[in-house]
């Protein structure tokens, strides 16, 4: 009753999902339930919501998954279809031509990804995460390569939205109800205006919001009240 009623913690209710709907929570952590901190119900308004669901919005990642096969197997190769041809890949042809840089995926390589494809999910993480490529990585480099922690290439969100972002920023949340109009503006303009002041948990959504503005802005997008 907790969880159907969006009483729930988010953690209890990834623990209480199973199946399709485990996979899609996991994946996106955007569930229908109103159990996580980005909850599909958290920030639209609720017009919006009347005339869609999550499982609209998620719909072609979850059929990907059934084409392929409906569980972790189909889970891992959706994401050459999705996450890595329309996020990663994209985000580093871009940036490496906008540079003149030529960038090369080396595990691209159609011998390596007919091998890969090959394999089980358990062959996979037999010894832990990413165990075939650590497993090569120890034949040729030396531990202080292989055998450290992870470390991502992270933008300095949160300092420049106290600085360089600031006046954009301001001005952004003040327009969510033109260029966003399905957002909760309240909502939206709280999580921009607290990212200014550095009092916001969740930078990555603040940033996420503020991308879109941005976006809508320069291209003009025009929504319809239909």
């Amino acid at each position: 009753m907790a969880i159907a009623s969006g009483l729930a913690p988010g953690s209890l209710v990834r623990r209480s999902l199973y199946g399709r709907d485990a996979l899609r929570y996991l994946k996106v952590d955007l569930d229908h339930l109103n159990g996580g901190r980005k909850a599909f119900t958290s920030w639209f308004n609720n017009d919006f919501l009347s005339q869609i669901s999550d499982y609209v919005v998620m719909e072609h990642w979850c059929s990907e998954i059934d084409r392929l096969g409906g569980d972790i197997e189909g889970l891992m190769k959706s994401d050459w279809t999705t996450y890595l041809s329309e996020n990663c890949l994209v985000k580093t042809d871009r940036s490496t031509m906008a540079f003149g840089l030529e960038g090369r995926v080396p595990f691209l390589g159609q011998s390596v990804v007919d091998y890969a494809e090959s394999l089980t999910s358990s062959v996979n993480f037999a010894a832990g995460m990413k165990s075939l490529p650590t497993a090569l990585a120890k034949q040729y480099l030396p531990a202080s390569v292989w055998d450290r922690p992870k470390h991502g290439f992270t933008v300095p969100v949160a300092r420049l939205f106290r600085s360089a972002w600031r006046d954009l920023v301001i001005d952004m949340a003040s327009n969510i109800g033109r260029l966003a109009p399905f957002i909760d503006a309240n909502k939206g303009r709280t999580l921009l205006h607290d990212a200014v002041s550095g009092s916001v948990r969740h930078q990555s959504l603040a940033y996420s919001l503020l991308v879109y503005l941005v976006w809508s802005d320069f291209h003009s997008v025009k929504y319809s009240d239909n």
